[in-house]
């Protein structure tokens, strides 16, 4: 399916065929995509709103996807959408450990939503997944300026050359290699110099959120949290 046929095919009464379109643009991405993808964040079904979100990622650097996606966190009483919006907003689509670097739009819907109490643990949660940017940077050091110990820590951790990944059924030697410090579950902190190995990547599957419940720090000497507020 072409662009442009997908750009018809989002307007199908059938959903099986919005998904389809919603698809076609994520694997074919150029600029008419938005259209297709902004028409499936605000469908009335939920698979279709799920498909979108998973299929956002290449236009994150769109205002008005960003926006939207952030307004379904606040919108949503459903949690799997309002989770899959937060992972979607923070790049955790296709590929869980690829978030890469982030797009403005995207950074800035982010910062909306870390004013807000109830998600300021589930967007750090994002933010020390994803590369290091101006905007991130900044982002993590309000955290470690404002937030709680236990968020300064983790966002501590994110300035000092770590990211945290899902890495189910590491081997001790991977793991030793990376650099890796355990953060509960399936969670590791290893260097941002290091890889996961793409077997263990789980493609699209949200990971628990560390900052629940408190993010660990090293069991060795590292910088401090006050270092990393200069």
């Amino acid at each position: 399916m072409t662009n442009e046929e997908a750009l018809e095919a989002i307007k199908s009464k059938d959903r099986n065929m919005r998904v389809r379109a919603l698809r076609a643009v994520f694997a074919d991405p150029k600029p008419e995509g938005v259209d297709v993808i902004l028409a499936g964040l605000g469908d009335s079904k939920r698979r279709v709103k799920e498909v979108a979100l998973k299929s956002s990622k290449p236009f994150l650097g769109d205002r008005r996807v960003a926006e939207r996606i952030a307004a379904m966190v606040a919108e949503t009483g459903y949690h799997r959408i309002r989770d899959q919006a937060l992972f979607a907003l923070g790049g955790g689509f296709p590929k869980v450990n690829e978030a890469g670097q982030m797009p403005e739009p995207a950074i800035s819907a982010l910062k909306s939503l870390a004013a807000v109490d109830k998600y300021r643990g589930a967007v750090l949660g994002r933010l020390v997944r994803m590369g290091l940017t101006p905007q991130v940077e900044a982002l993590l050091k309000e955290y470690v300026r404002s937030g709680t110990k236990e968020e300064a820590v983790a966002a501590t951790r994110a300035l000092c050359g770590y990211r945290l990944v899902n890495w189910g059924k590491a081997k001790p030697a991977d793991l030793a290699a990376a650099g890796a410090v355990h953060a509960g579950g399936v969670d590791y902190w290893i260097r941002r110099d290091s890889t996961v190995g793409a077997a263990l990547e789980k493609a699209g599957t949200i990971p628990s959120t560390a900052g629940q419940s408190g993010w660990p720090w090293s069991r060795g000497r590292e910088r401090s949290v006050d270092d990393a507020k200069g």
